[in-house]
């Protein structure tokens, strides 16, 4: 949630249109810090996605690793989805070192080209970045990542 709703130093000079609406970062926000905890893995958090216009964000509970994105409606200016775990152990595997990234994943990649978002770029909320993702036109996807916050360089790590 950004200011005046709360005292969240939400960086909206980014340079991207989107983010730095103050409505649709809002909704972004709401839908990241709404989601519901994850039933089977206590302290983690659900991934939430949707689509957002400019007056407002769909909000589509998943489950750990994904989160549906719903019905496109019209007059859509991105989709997005959360990744709430970033950086926290993946409580599925036994192996203690392996984390979930706060990077866009291959299936966030391949998703980004879905015929359901032609001409929108994909969103991903991290706890401390913004990873824009727009298709290249040949398959492929040009990210740019975003910090969330103005007073933090925490997020945008290789």
């Amino acid at each position: 949630m950004c200011r005046p709703k709360d005292n969240d130093p939400c960086n909206l000079n980014t340079g991207d249109p989107n983010i730095d609406d103050p409505t649709i970062r809002q909704s972004l926000e709401d839908g990241y810090k709404g989601a519901p905890n994850d039933s089977t893995y206590p302290g983690y958090k659900v991934e939430v996605g949707g689509f957002c216009t400019a007056s407002a964000c769909t909000s589509n509970a998943g489950d750990l690793v994904s989160a549906p994105q719903g019905r496109r409606p019209a007059g859509a200016k991105l989709q997005y989805h959360t990744h709430p775990n970033s950086n926290m152990q993946d409580p599925r595997q036994s192996n203690p070192n392996i984390v979930f990234d706060d990077n866009p994943s291959p299936a966030d990649k391949r998703n980004a080209n879905y015929p359901s978002r032609a001409g929108l770029s994909s969103y991903i909320v991290t706890p401390h970045s913004i990873h824009r993702l727009t298709p290249d036109g040949q398959g492929g996807v040009t990210i740019t990542c975003f910090q969330r916050w103005n007073n933090s360089t925490a997020g945008c790590q290789p």
